[in-house]
């Protein structure tokens, strides 16, 4: 089996860039899925083997496997040995925080069997790399390879695209106005860049994402603590009779966290929006987050960056799976 770490997509473009390249009959655009990168690949009798962005603290290098999470993704393909299939694992109605919960490595929670990898590209076929192919005959592989064979797969779906202007617009407005991502504009004339390990390849004029939240992966350096009492609504005055609850719980109060903007300087930040079984998950006791989720890499959603370069209403959405096996 292949080590491969997937290619990703550049940052929100300016909005004139937007629409300079939905008005671009070389680029395409498929909606932006919020799930879990996957990578499939079917080994020399067809056994498939699923990884995730995510590596083993033994082994960075490897991508971890989480096919056992997905039984609806075990099934032998023999016509399908050597090739390789690059997509999202999600289900609609799900968060990529939730669809992350059910298929990490040592998860034990229930997985929904309506959870598909939903394909949009392929890197091999029948140990035949396609990476160098422009995008337009991937896709024209991937289209032969479902009417074929995949069309038969209960766990596969094949991420349809937009071509024209009006169609690539429209897909943009439902995505938004549906509350999902929004769309991903791919160039027909890109290859596709592997990544290196733990990290996603963006190269320049390749993919765009164009959502109304962006998102990054920051380093997580620490943990501020909570607030000790609860405040009085109206005046703001502390009620020393009432403790906070994570105060209480001995769970810490937001995450901080660093990160190199595009001309490599450092920031730094905090972010809320965790849940009460997230802080209990990753809190010591003593409000504070523990040692070992010091340095690893954590998503976070904002609503745009600050004049001044720093994340504006930072949000935790989920913590890079890194996994003992």
């Amino acid at each position: 089996m292949k080590k491969i770490w997937p290619m990703g997509c550049k940052k929100t473009p300016t909005e004139d860039k937007v629409n300079e390249l939905l008005a671009d009959p070389k680029f395409i655009a498929q909606m932006k899925i919020d799930g879990v990168r996957g990578i499939l690949q079917f080994d020399v009798d067809g056994t498939p083997h699923l990884t995730t962005r995510g590596a083993s603290v033994d082994d960075p290098e490897t991508p971890i496997e989480i096919t056992h999470r997905l039984p609806q993704l075990q099934r032998k393909y023999p016509q399908l040995a050597g090739t390789i299939l690059d997509g999202e694992i999600w289900c609609p109605g799900y968060t990529s925080a939730e669809i992350s919960g059910m298929v990490s490595y040592k998860s034990t929670v229930p997985v929904d069997h309506h959870i598909k990898l939903h394909v949009f590209d392929v890197l091999a076929i029948n140990n035949n790399m396609t990476i160098g192919y422009m995008l337009k005959k991937r896709l024209l592989l991937l289209d032969n390879l479902y009417k074929e064979i995949l069309c038969t797969h209960r766990g596969i779906e094949i991420v349809p695209f937009e071509v024209t202007k009006e169609g690539k617009q429209n897909l943009l407005y439902k995505e938004l106005e549906e509350g999902r991502e929004g769309i991903v504009l791919k160039n027909l004339s890109s290859t596709y860049r592997l990544g290196k390990p733990g990290r996603e390849a963006k190269p320049v004029n390749h993919w765009y994402k164009v959502k109304k939240k962006d998102t990054i992966d920051v380093t997580i350096t620490g943990s501020e603590p909570p607030e000790k009492y609860y405040k009085d609504p109206q005046t703001a005055t502390l009620d020393l009779s009432r403790l906070t609850k994570p105060y209480q719980m001995g769970w810490f109060g937001s995450i901080t966290f660093m990160f190199k903007d595009e001309d490599g300087i450092m920031r730094y930040g905090s972010c809320s929006g965790i849940t009460d079984n997230m802080k209990s998950k990753l809190s010591n006791g003593e409000h504070h987050i523990k040692d070992e989720y010091v340095g690893m890499i954590m998503e976070v959603e904002y609503m745009e960056k600050t004049s001044d370069g720093n994340l504006r209403h930072p949000r935790f959405v989920r913590i890079r799976e890194r996994e003992e096996k």
